[in-house]
């Protein structure tokens, strides 16, 4: 289970606390540490969870593994090299006996990743959002069509939607509508149309003359 990914400006707010790592103040090295163990932290879950595994992971995963060393993912990355010790993060920067930079090092990494990440979270929704659109333009379409002529095509509402769906091919390509672009289910189309009044709805309607 991953942790609850950074707020943004509160992922950027740590740039300006790690950079009390250098400090001789007591309470500014808290403050720096309770840094390090939240990037740590965003550092696994961006590993976690993002699906495209190019040179910002590895770069990321190299500096987390040099921090905190972890055998098990080690030996399924197919790796078994000595680790050095000497780097691995305490929890205490008096303790830490690595270089400084790494803290900021990582912050860098770990900011390309999340931009991988908000990219691949844009794409998905992108799509998403892109058939609803896709949909809703195919909606206007349709209830164009029933006004100027579908209602006229079958003598009942039903009969002139199987006609749409029978001719979906042709619709689309009269109203410039991708051709990948699936048909609407009966029901569906039912739904689009519904409140407009059918050909055959205005004939029974209407009241015979006296």
């Amino acid at each position: 289970m991953t942790t609850k990914r950074i707020a943004q400006r509160d992922f950027i707010a740590l740039e300006k606390d790690l950079a009390l790592v250098y400090s001789n103040d007591p309470e500014s090295i808290k403050i720096a540490e309770r840094a390090i163990e939240r990037l740590l932290s965003e550092a696994k879950r961006g590993i976690c969870v993002i699906a495209d595994r190019g040179t910002t992971f590895a770069q990321v995963l190299e500096i987390l593994l040099l921090l905190d060393p972890d055998p098990i993912l080690l030996s399924s990355l197919g790796r078994h090299e000595k680790l050095d010790y000497s780097w691995q993060w305490t929890g205490s920067l008096i303790a830490f006996e690595g270089e400084l930079d790494v803290f900021l090092e990582l912050y860098s990494a770990v900011t390309h990743l999340r931009v991988v990440e908000d990219s691949e979270s844009r794409r998905r929704h992108g799509a998403k959002g892109g058939a609803i659109q896709r949909n809703s333009d195919v909606k206007e379409d349709i209830v164009r069509w029933w006004n100027e002529k579908g209602r006229k095509v079958r003598t009942s509402k039903s009969g002139a939607i199987e006609w749409l769906i029978g001719n979906w091919t042709a619709f689309c390509s009269e109203n410039a509508i991708s051709s990948d672009t699936p048909a609407p289910h009966k029901k569906t189309i039912y739904k689009y149309l519904q409140g407009l009044q059918h050909k055959s709805d205005k004939n029974s309607r209407a009241k015979p003359a006296s």
